[in-house]
């Protein structure tokens, strides 16, 4: 069962790699491109995570401030959004500034985390790294919706802050659950369950687009 800052992390780390891999097929590169910067992305995140131990004593005033962190997060994410809404030719440093904004939460939740084996950081990595270069692949098919690709990257990003602003606000509450009184933490928290809901989303609609893909070959 996982403790409650090696779930925020994962949260962290998957929402990271949908955003980028959405953005990079807004960049519409190629797929050695693709597999480079998430190759990158993950060397990048074994980094964060081995100098993370050298992080606990400066970042133990946070251990009960995690939910300001989390809203300041949404918040910018927020704002991030209303900037390349409003102007698409920004992408690239609202890519760099989420990219920048992910790493620090992420090492913050992970200098929290006690025994986080050279094993974990892998398999972290690679869950990093598939989610992200499978993103940018069924990116591709978003571009046959009705919505601009911008909108629905907006749109997902919108999404994302208000999950992360659900997580600092019930972080409190969350945080003082006795786990032993739970079979499976993790399904019954609301927030994952906010996860599930918005997984279930993106795969309905990649389905939907994928079959009207289809259909419109066969005209």
């Amino acid at each position: 069962m996982l403790s409650l800052f090696e779930g925020y992390l994962l949260i962290f780390v998957a929402l990271f790699a949908v955003n980028i891999g959405l953005f990079l097929g807004n960049f519409k590169t190629n797929n050695l491109k693709a597999i480079i910067v998430a190759v990158l992305s993950g060397i990048l995140l074994i980094g964060v995570n081995s100098i993370s131990s050298y992080f606990k004593d400066s970042m133990s005033f946070l251990a009960g401030n995690f939910g300001y962190l989390f809203i300041v997060a949404a918040a910018v994410l927020f704002v991030l959004t209303w900037i390349f809404l409003k102007k698409e030719n920004n992408l690239k440093e609202v890519t760099l500034i989420t990219a920048v904004l992910f790493y620090i939460s992420i090492l913050c939740i992970d200098a929290h985390i006690d025994g986080f084996s050279v094993f974990d950081s892998l398999l972290l990595t690679l869950f990093l790294v598939i989610i992200m270069f499978v993103v940018y692949q069924l990116s591709k098919l978003l571009f046959y919706a009705k919505r601009e690709y911008s909108l629905i990257v907006g749109e997902f990003m919108i999404l994302e802050s208000i999950l992360i602003f659900i997580l600092g606000l019930t972080y409190w509450s969350v945080k003082e659950l006795d786990y032993s009184m739970f079979s499976a933490y993790l399904i019954l928290t609301p927030t994952y369950k906010l996860v599930y809901v918005i997984i279930l989303i993106i795969f309905i609609l990649i389905v939907g687009l994928y079959y009207n893909d289809k259909q419109l070959k066969k005209r």
